[in-house]
């Protein structure tokens, strides 16, 4: 979990200091170092918010929001918050998302669909029954039910109870 709240605190600087959305977070773009701290990578696709060109055609369409990846005319930050949900989803699953979808035209029906829900995380002692709240919120259809990533990273630095100034 601490994995995720690295990731986390990564995107909130990206949308609050610096209004970047990186628009293809997935588990290929994180990358642990020698010291095994996890770093996001890959920024080929990110954008400027007040810059951004929206399009069908960026990230990666297992890991896209829906807003992204039904073509709708404006997409925010929100959509990496869907995206970082899915990626730790598939994390602590070790299955792939819409892993039922054998190809693109199912996928984007499935992606269409507001009621399709992710498999609940078993709770255990190292995944507590909030971060699944935190996941299923941030997967949500409705990208304006989604929380901020600063709403995150103060939700999971309470779970793993570290206190920030």
């Amino acid at each position: 979990m601490t994995w995720a709240l690295h990731i986390a605190r990564a995107l909130e600087y990206m949308h609050e200091n610096e209004r970047i959305i990186h628009l293809d977070v997935k588990p290929q773009n994180m990358a642990l170092n020698s010291a095994l701290q996890i770093k996001l990578c890959n920024f080929e696709s990110s954008s400027r918010m007040e810059e951004i060109i929206f399009t069908q055609e960026v990230g990666t369409p297992v890991y896209m929001a829906p807003e992204v990846f039904i073509d709708q005319k404006e997409y925010s930050e929100k959509c990496d918050t869907y995206s970082w949900a899915l990626s730790f989803w598939r994390c602590f699953m070790e299955e792939r998302p819409f892993n039922d979808c054998p190809d693109r035209a199912t996928l984007n029906v499935e992606k269409r669909k507001s009621e399709r829900s992710l498999a609940i995380i078993p709770e255990s002692s190292e995944f507590p029954s909030e971060m699944n709240a935190i996941i299923q919120e941030c997967y949500s259809h409705d990208s304006a039910s989604r929380p901020s990533m600063t709403n995150v990273v103060k939700r999971l630095e309470k779970i793993l109870n570290i206190n920030q100034p």
